[in-house]
């Protein structure tokens, strides 16, 4: 799917949604509580060892880009509040939580270009040339360490926000630290939305692994289906490879920042749709709402520890 045709399936079913289902009309900033956004969203983003250096400069642009997108910035702008707070951070193992940009209010376009602007210029940090150890980039996936530096993160930030989002992004499952499905259940109970983008960059999986799937793309969407993602509305959007990040956050940006009541939400997500081929490379979004509400249908497919696929619910 195209970005043009993205746009297009957003413009519509935003203008088609009645005035009542969005957040509302903009409150004169008056009428608001102090310190209240319509969205507080950290972006956690993956630089562990299978993110390579020209791969983290891509991710910080397609960031930068994708911020700085007018729609983007529409949607982010446009709520009860006119604000949202806004964090950045990359990660890699249970040590390694770089809060790059702390949280933020974002009240106007030349604020959230700014904040894109400072991603995009962001560089790895220097390695002096005896270490061994390369500290963030050179460590494990622990992706329930980065949700509780990323749950921390916002709640010190002081923003009361009417929607509290983590959006957490990563290349592979899972291999290390805490158990991300026990800690995605606990900020789902503090009222925290976790999104995912899963990023498929790996060759076809044929391991113990991968039992009873066709390759990694599946692996690792099921993963963040049935152990990260939760919350009302959560959703996540597949990149197929990483020129497909660029599409995909916008389009997720989008989803977050609007407003959007979560019924809503997935009703613009699934205008989205279509067959994702190989040409089209990009996944409509999945929804799974109230995780953990019925434990025999909520059954995860895949191992949340260790990644290791169920093969008899794989194919559910």
């Amino acid at each position: 799917m195209t970005w043009l045709r993205i746009c297009a399936a957003l413009a519509a079913c935003l203008l088609a949604l009645p005035s009542a289902s969005r957040a509302g009309a903009p409150t004169p900033a008056a009428m608001e509580p102090p310190g209240m956004v319509d969205v507080a969203l950290m972006l956690a983003v993956d630089v562990s060892s299978s993110v390579d250096a020209d791969e983290r400069r891509f991710q910080r642009m397609a960031y930068a880009r994708a911020l700085a997108d007018p729609l983007v910035m529409r949607a982010a702008l446009g709520g009860r509040s006119g604000r949202i707070a806004l964090g950045y951070m990359e990660w890699s193992g249970p040590g390694y939580q770089n809060l790059a940009l702390p949280v933020r209010a974002i009240g106007s376009p030349d604020e959230m270009q700014a904040f894109a602007a400072q991603i995009g210029a962001m560089a790895d940090a220097p390695v002096a040339a005896h270490v061994m150890d390369y500290g963030i980039y050179d460590g494990t996936t622990a992706m329930g360490n980065a949700l509780a530096r990323a749950a921390e993160a916002l709640r010190a930030s002081g923003f009361a926000a009417r929607s509290t989002v983590i959006d957490i992004s990563a290349d592979g499952v899972s291999n290390d630290g805490l158990h991300v499905d026990t800690m995605r259940d606990g900020l789902l109970a503090q009222g925290i939305i976790i999104n995912g983008l899963p990023i498929a960059v790996g060759p076809p999986a044929t391991d113990g692994y991968a039992i009873g799937l066709d390759n990694q793309e599946q692996r690792l969407e099921i993963f963040f289906a049935d152990c990260v993602i939760g919350g009302p509305g959560a959703f996540h959007i597949l990149a197929r490879g990483w020129k497909d990040v660029e599409q995909a956050l916008r389009a997720k940006l989008i989803l977050e920042l609007a407003g959007l009541p979560p019924s809503d939400r997935q009703r613009v997500a699934q205008a989205l749709g279509g067959d994702p081929s190989p040409v089209e490379r990009v996944r409509p979004a999945q929804f799974r709402i109230d995780l953990g509400a019925d434990p025999v249908v909520d059954a995860p497919r895949i191992d949340c520890a260790s990644g290791m696929v169920n093969p008899l619910l794989a194919a559910r």
